[in-house]
Order: structure tokens, then C-alpha cells, then sequence
């Protein structure tokens, strides 16, 4: 067993003397010795067979302190065709994170059972099935930014954006998949003394938001930091209609800091009478077959999970029980939870939503995902060791075939995106208003007092403008079980968002746009009656002007893009485009001092690349 093995490992804390060091303690050699210790002393090194020593390691490397990181070697065994030595020069406590990824992938196992759990893995509920070879490929892409966290002892980080689903309505927030799988893998990730982040950004539906213009702004969403990124908007995506998003996005994420990848959640999914249960329609599987092997790209469908354990009966709102369990793991080992507690904590749907239970399968099949990458890191990590000096430490400079960022030109050309957008060489720029956002704002709002600022003189207030945010008061606590409501940690993250104004009276609202290379600006409206932002607030609003470059713009130019909720205000740079100040400005401002409630301004996206 992997566990036993771990128990015998023994970390190097001492040494022993080795016969080169013996001193002759006697008056003629006195002076000799106080000399050579002084110097040695000065020199901030010490020589001696007793480190090993070689220059390097004792300097200090990327990989930390040297001296502390260097472990005795020992065989682990790391499933059963991945056994192998690991060297004592991994720089981390290898030993440890394999006996906690390997009691979490245990549990799991035994709670589902081998035969549940294989199904699922190769017969319809994952995009690439993990008996395909283009599973395996895709692992090793998963596996480098592992291999980057662990050698640089940096916490590995998950952000999720998508629908209520994502953001766990109907439920309490401590239940959703992204805590749930938290949970799940920050005790591997503790073991080497860092830890595991997973950023919901999920929103629900009141904000008007779908994966259409959501996807431009993951690097504002979630962070650019980020490890990899899920992606989850089942029910908007109905006749597979959110493939070039899919694609837009997977590219996107590709560019980031640390190229992470994309894995979808998929709440659907078909009976055990198909092969290809999850996302089967020939455009997904051409999606999955062109980035599946080269970036690790994949979905889970829950319902198609479900049905794989061959005991489901289908979606029932509010049943307790999936035809093996009735109750979490969390809920069935904490005997003291409240009664209304313990009885959500069964619950497979709340109306289209999962419940607690449908979220710790997608927690669990994440979690396998992660493991099962993690075993080819820290094997990676092994091997390169065992390649270089035993005395030092080793260190990402050790993998030359680290390739971050990537650039457009490494990914094949668009399947299904728009050719324009799909070879950007970084996702777009977004201020997103809504909460919560991780990441930073690459558009931003210019108060009064920069001196770059066109508008300076003409913006009152001292922030903003005149012009204020506006938020969903009480979001956090509605779309909550009734009794579970009063608990703080159930309490949703997500909240509509926007800065807004109702007369002439605030002035100026400003934007500073990033680098942009195609010209484009979008504006997104959000948080009052209307059904038709764009249209209501943006395209027949004569009650706004927008400038960009300080000259004002042609409302008759303006188109709805990508949604109903947003308007493409720029399609492209101007020709006589001035940009004196080094800058970009987009400057927004109300003409009557009483606007009608049907014309009143709320923005809550700005959009720019």
C-alpha cells in the first residue's frame, strides 16, 4: 500500500561526520585551524563531504533552501503502473502529499465502488473519456502548472465562472461543488505547506448575464493568476449553442499568465443506452478531439454521472437520495448537525439546480481529475531530480519545456469562434461591477484629480463623478433554504452590480481603456425592468452621450453585442483617431437634468480589446 510506504520515509535532519573533517587539536596546527575557520566564517560557506556539498546547492537555487529540502530517497507507489523513487532533492514533502491525494482518492473510490466509478470514467459521463489516449496526452498539459506550484511552493488556484449554477441557488453556499471540492483537496495541498484556492465568480440570472458576455471578462473574473478554469451555463446553452463560446474562452484562458486550461461543467448529460453521454454532439466531440490532447480540455455532465450508477431515476425537484446515497459524506460523519441540515444535505436537485448531493458527485469527479494530473507532477518532478546533482535542489529552470505564456499562433486556427476574436494574444480587457471579482480590472474608472484625465475639469465629485454604484441589497440571502437562511456560511457570493446616474447633474462618468489591437468597446447595461438594456439604455437613449478620444459617438453606429444586455459602442479604431494624451478614454454623461426611469443608465460591464 501507498500509505505504508509513506510511513517509512525519514527526512534527513543530522549528519554524520565523515573522516575528512577530523581536526588535530595541537599547538603547531593552532593557528592554522583559527585562520581557516575565520576565513570560512567570512566566506559564509561551508565545505565538507558532510553536505554533499557542490557550490550551488549551498547558494541556494529557485527550489528554496537546499540544505532543509534534501530527503532520504524512497520507492512510493503511485497507482499501479506509476512506481518510482523519490529522489531526495524534490524540494518538497513529496511523500506526504501522495499519502493525503492517495486517502482522498480512496475514500471516493470506496463510496462510489470500482464498477460506479469506471463507468462514469470511460463509458459517456466525461467529454474525453479517461481511456482515450487523448485523456492521457491531456493529463501531462494539466500537470504543468502543478509542476510550477509545487517547485515554486505557490498555492494552486481554481476560478469558476458560470450561471446560478456556479453561483449554487437554491442552496447553501457552504454546499456548492467549488467548496465542496475546496474541502476536498486542500488537505493534498497542505501537505507540502501550501494550499488550494477555488474562486467562485459565478452570478445568478438577475443580473442578465449569460456565457455570451460574461466570457469576455474571465481575466477581471476570476484572476489571472489562475491554475485552470471552469466554466459552467448548462440551461443557456440549450441545441449546443454555446460552443464558440466554449472555444472563445478555452483560447482566451490559453493566453493568460500561466496558460491554465478549461474544464466545463455540464448539469445534463444522457442515459446509459449511449456511448458518448456528455456533450455527444459532433461539434462538442470536435471541440474535445482538437484541445483535449494538447491542453487538457475537458467537461463533466452530472446527469449522465447519475445515471451511471444504473440506480438514478431521473430528475425529481427536491428528492432526497440518487438511488446509492442519501446523504453527503460531510453530513453522514457530523451527527450533530441541525435537523434541517442534515435533511438538505440529501437533496439530489433543487429545482433545475443541484442540490448538496449532485454537487459532491461534480466535487468528486473534479477532485479525481486533479489527483490523477497531481500523480504525473509530482512523477515529473521525480524523474528531473533523479537527473541532476543529489545536492541540489530542483527547480523549474530544470524543465526547459515549460512553454508560458503561449502565444496565438501556438493553437490551431478557430473551429467555431469568430476568426477575428479567437486570435487574441490576451483575453479582452473588462471592468466587471458585479460581485465578487478576483482579478484585476484592466479598464478602470479616472477620478477627477488625474492629471491625464480629458475631463478633468468638467467631472464633479470627488470619485466617480456625480454618478454612484448601485448593488442588490439582501442578494446573499434569498435564493437560500428557509431554514438554513440564518447561517452566515450559506450566504451566496454573488451580487448584481453597476455604477449609475439618473441626470445631467453628475457629469462625466470616465473610463481608461488597456491596450486594445481591434478597436472594440462594449458597455453592458444591468439592474432595472428592462429586458433590453442595450436598447433601452445605449441604442434609443437619447438621453446619453458617449465620447471616445474626446469626440462623440454615432448612436446610429451603435449595434447589440454580444446580448441583449450590451452594445457594441466602437466596432473599430477611427481613422482619425487623436490619442494625444497616451491614453484611451470612453466619457459617458447624461443630457437632461430629470431622466424618464425608463432611461436611466446602469453599467455594469465595460468591455475593450
Amino acid at each position: 500500500m501507498a500509505s505504508e510506504n509513506m510511513k517509512s520515509m525519514k527526512v534527513v535532519t543530522s549528519t554524520e561526520d565523515s573522516e575528512g573533517w577530523k581536526v588535530e587539536c595541537n599547538m603547531k596546527k593552532a593557528v592554522a585551524a583559527v585562520v581557516f575557520f575565520l576565513f570560512v566564517f567570512a566566506a559564509g560557506l561551508y565545505i565538507g563531504e558532510e553536505y554533499h556539498g557542490n557550490m550551488k546547492a549551498l547558494m541556494g537555487s529557485p527550489g528554496g533552501d537546499n540544505l532543509k529540502n534534501i530527503r532520504e530517497p524512497q520507492i512510493v507507489k503511485l497507482g499501479d503502473d506509476m512506481n518510482f523513487e523519490i529522489p531526495g532533492n524534490m524540494g518538497f514533502d513529496a511523500a506526504a502529499m501522495i499519502e493525503a491525494s492517495t486517502k482522498l482518492e480512496t475514500t471516493i473510490m470506496e463510496y462510489y465502488g470500482d464498477e460506479i466509478i469506471n463507468r462514469m470514467k470511460n463509458d459517456g459521463a466525461f467529454g474525453v473519456a479517461w481511456d482515450n489516449p487523448a485523456y492521457v496526452k491531456g493529463r501531462n498539459y494539466l500537470a504543468k502548472n502543478m509542476i510550477r506550484e509545487l517547485l515554486q511552493k505557490m498555492n494552486y488556484t481554481i476560478g469558476v465562472i458560470g450561471s446560478s449554477v456556479a453561483a449554487a441557488h437554491d442552496n447553501c453556499n457552504y454546499d456548492s461543488y467549488e467548496k465542496q471540492l475546496q474541502r476536498l483537496l486542500s488537505p493534498v495541498w497542505k501537505a507540502v505547506g501550501t494550499d488550494i484556492e477555488v474562486r467562485n465568480a459565478g452570478e445568478g440570472g438577475a443580473c442578465s448575464d449569460s456565457h455570451q458576455n460574461q466570457i469576455y471578462c474571465v481575466e477581471n473574473m476570476v484572476g489571472g493568476d489562475v491554475d485552470l478554469v471552469h466554466y459552467s451555463w448548462t440551461y443557456f446553452e440549450g441545441g449546443a449553442k454555446g460552443i464558440p463560446e466554449h472555444e472563445l474562452l478555452l483560447r482566451w484562458v490559453l493566453m493568460m499568465e500561466k496558460a491554465p486550461t478549461l474544464q466545463l461543467l455540464n448539469v445534463g448529460g444522457t442515459k446509459m443506452d449511449k456511448k458518448i453521454g456528455c456533450l455527444e454532439d459532433d461539434r462538442n466531440q470536435k471541440l474535445f478531439k482538437a484541445y483535449g490532447a494538447d491542453f487538457g480540455y475537458n467537461a463533466f455532465c452530472l446527469e449522465a454521472g447519475l445515471w451511471r450508477n444504473k440506480k438514478y431515476t431521473g430528475k425529481v425537484w427536491g428528492q432526497v437520495g440518487d438511488g446509492v446515497h442519501n446523504i453527503t459524506r460531510y453530513g453522514a460523519e457530523t451527527p450533530d448537525l441541525e435537523k434541517h441540515r442534515k435533511e438538505s444535505l440529501g437533496v439530489v436537485w433543487r429545482n433545475w439546480h443541484p442540490g448538496p448531493l449532485g454537487f459532491q458527485l461534480v466535487a468528486d469527479m473534479f477532485a479525481l481529475l486533479h489527483i490523477d494530473a497531481l500523480k504525473v507532477a509530482i512523477r515529473s518532478i521525480a524523474l528531473k531530480a533523479k537527473e541532476i546533482d543529489g545536492a541540489t535542489v530542483v527547480s523549474i529552470d530544470d524543465f526547459s519545456d515549460f512553454q508560458v505564456p503561449l502565444m496565438a499562433d501556438d493553437l490551431i486556427q478557430p473551429l467555431f469562434a469568430d476568426p477575428e476574436i479567437g486570435i487574441l494574444e490576451s483575453p479582452p480587457g473588462c471592468l466587471n461591477l458585479e460581485k465578487p471579482t478576483y482579478g484585476y480590472h484592466q479598464v478602470s474608472i479616472v477620478p477627477p484629480g488625474d492629471t491625464l484625465n480629458p475631463y478633468a475639469g468638467q467631472i464633479l465629485g470627488e470619485t466617480n463623478g456625480g454618478w454612484t454604484m448601485f448593488y442588490n441589497a439582501n442578494e446573499a440571502h434569498r435564493l437560500i433554504p428557509k431554514a438554513e437562511r440564518n447561517f452566515k456560511y450559506c450566504w451566496h457570493l454573488d451580487s448584481c452590480g453597476a455604477v449609475t446616474s439618473e441626470s445631467s447633474n453628475t457629469g462625466w462618468l470616465v473610463f481608461k481603456l488597456p491596450k486594445m489591437t481591434k478597436g472594440k468597446v462594449i458597455l453592458c447595461g444591468c439592474c432595472t425592468a428592462s429586458k433590453e438594456p442595450a436598447k433601452d439604455m445605449f441604442l434609443e437613449n437619447e438621453d446619453v452621450e458617449i465620447t471616445f478620444d474626446g469626440k462623440v459617438l454615432d448612436r446610429s453606429t451603435f449595434k447589440q453585442f454580444p446580448t441583449k444586455k450590451c452594445v457594441q459602442i466602437l466596432g473599430q479604431f477611427p481613422p482619425d483617431m487623436n490619442d494625444s494624451g497616451g491614453h484611451l478614454y470612453v466619457g459617458i454623461r447624461m443630457l437632461k437634468p430629470h431622466v424618464a426611469a425608463t432611461r436611466v443608465v446602469r453599467i455594469s460591464h465595460i468591455i475593450a480589446f
